[in-house]
């Protein structure tokens, strides 16, 4: 399985549907799949609130997104401990609920201890108070208009309430692909089964927060849909472990050129993170008023003295010295740090015409000249942030990346809260991360790590797989980063130690 279809919501009613065919045993072994999904994902990302919860909110609607929750509800509970008071509030009545809604809601919540019961019409009665958690289960993808006045009014005070971390199951109440209102804004939305394409349309970005994919083994492949999304499952081509009569070069020699005095760091995030990117030998090029230094601290890579331009940058003469190596090169990185000095961008230019491996350009390399140097070789990558995709693009929607990725033969990789991987056919999206990786230097390190894995010979990962991958260790790595150090303090380089 490499990646998992995004579906629209009708797409998703009738995929449903053809599974569970009305059986309510069915569907009720799924919502426990996903009970366990949301119970695993909650208490890896917050567990210093094991026992140390004072209220959770809980907006149940009638469906199966609060069977799911309900479904959790007893693991979460002792998860938060004796002390946590849990009010549930009934968006519907609850003689509206379906069948295993209300028979979950009689086995979990029903005369619970420390459990508060309202009506939807209620909710002014708990807006002054504080909670850590909300979860929110109101309607999912089956959401529709008209919308009734008392969850209009819910849906200003919950969002008006002090919530620490909103969490909404499956879909943001009010979001949908034809009609975005009275939205409850979420921080996590909880994907459950099926990634729905509502959750990544621009003017919902707001309201989902941060999307996590809760798999229950729906697909066992991508439906040959154009647009997909990208989870740990996907990452199966990284699982077996290394063969044991193999050396460091059975697993690839990437090369780095970068760097600059100016930008001194950037190589040196691409040089940590491209030995950790399972790649067998890294090379740099870099200026040599760097080298001895960058050896001093980082060993492990092979550093080339390059020749520097009056402004410190890495002359058009190091081309003769990549030359002379090329042969050992299985994969190449160019541009972090550079600087767009005209012989910096010569440079480019030349490496890519006297070059033939995988190759992938991030920062300044990213140029109209250097892209018009890849049409045809299919197996470059570039890796831009949203504003150097538009000195090469009028906008950065979905259908003038796909336009431009297949223009020049390339893959693009566009950096954002969600990593967009674009091969000219088909985008795959990638959500793992969180805004601790909005600082200088993860771009470094992204890039790095997409070219060690194309490097890597003995993984022969397409150009899409090795960018979607390495966006989603990125991502990853910067969770676990935060949950340490927290998101505002910490850096660049604490990410690395947890690739």
């Amino acid at each position: 399985m490499k990646f998992f279809p995004i579906l629209s919501t009708s797409e998703a009613k009738d995929f449903e549907q053809s599974i569970f065919r009305g059986d309510e045993s069915l569907e009720l072994g799924a919502i426990q799949l996903v009970a366990n999904g949301i119970v695993n994902l909650f208490t890896q990302n917050f567990s210093s609130y094991k026992n140390n919860t004072k209220r959770v909110l809980f907006l149940l609607g009638k469906g199966h997104n609060a069977a799911d929750i309900l479904c959790a509800f007893n693991q979460l509970s002792e998860f938060f401990g004796d002390k946590t008071l849990f009010y549930f509030c009934l968006c519907h009545p609850k003689d509206s609920f379906r069948n295993n809604t209300k028979k979950l809601y009689d086995t979990f919540v029903e005369d619970k201890k420390n459990v508060i019961v309202l009506d939807v019409k209620a909710i002014d009665s708990i807006k002054n108070l504080d909670f850590e958690f909300s979860f929110e289960a109101i309607a999912g993808m089956n959401f529709k208009q008209p919308i009734s006045e008392d969850l209009k009014h819910l849906a200003k005070i919950v969002n008006a309430m002090s919530i620490a971390s909103k969490i909404s199951i499956d879909v943001p109440f009010g979001v949908s692909e034809d009609f975005s209102d009275c939205l409850i804004n979420a921080d996590y939305t909880y994907a459950c089964g099926i990634v729905k394409k509502s959750l990544f349309l621009e003017k919902n970005k707001e309201s989902v927060g941060r999307i996590r994919f809760i798999n229950i083994g729906f697909f066992d492949s991508d439906l040959d849909k154009k647009d997909l999304f990208c989870a740990k499952e996907s990452l199966t081509k990284l699982i077996p472990a290394r063969k044991s009569f193999s050396d460091k070069r059975s697993f690839g020699h990437l090369f780095i050129i970068g760097g600059s005095r100016k930008y001194k760091g950037a190589v040196m995030l691409n040089t940590k993170a491209g030995l950790r990117s399972s790649v067998g030998l890294v090379s740099v090029f870099l200026p040599e008023s760097l080298s001895a230094s960058f050896a001093a601290v980082e060993p492990s890579a092979i550093f080339v003295d390059c020749a520097e331009t009056p402004l410190g940058g890495i002359s058009l003469e190091t081309l003769s010295q990549f030359k002379q190596l090329s042969k050992n090169c299985t994969g190449l990185l160019i541009g972090s740090g550079l600087t767009d000095e005209s012989e910096c961008k010569a440079l480019v230019c030349e490496i890519i015409k006297n070059s033939t491996c995988p190759i992938v350009l991030d920062a300044d390399a990213i140029f109209k000249e250097s892209l018009e140097l890849l049409k045809g070789r299919k197996n470059a990558i570039i890796t831009p942030h949203i504003g150097e995709f538009l000195r090469i693009a009028k906008d950065d929607s979905d259908e003038l990346l796909l336009a431009l990725a297949k223009e020049y033969s390339i893959t693009v990789v566009l950096k954002s809260n969600i990593m967009r991987c674009c091969d000219g056919e088909k985008i795959v999206r990638v959500s793992s991360g969180t805004p601790a990786l909005s600082r200088g230097g993860s771009g470094d390190i992204l890039s790095a790590l997409i070219a060690g894995l194309i490097a890597n010979k003995s993984l022969n990962l397409s150009p899409l797989e090795a960018a979607s991958y390495g966006a989603f260790i990125l991502g990853n790595a910067g969770e676990k980063a935060s949950q340490i150090k927290g998101e505002c303090f910490l850096t660049s380089s604490d990410i690395i130690n947890f690739l």
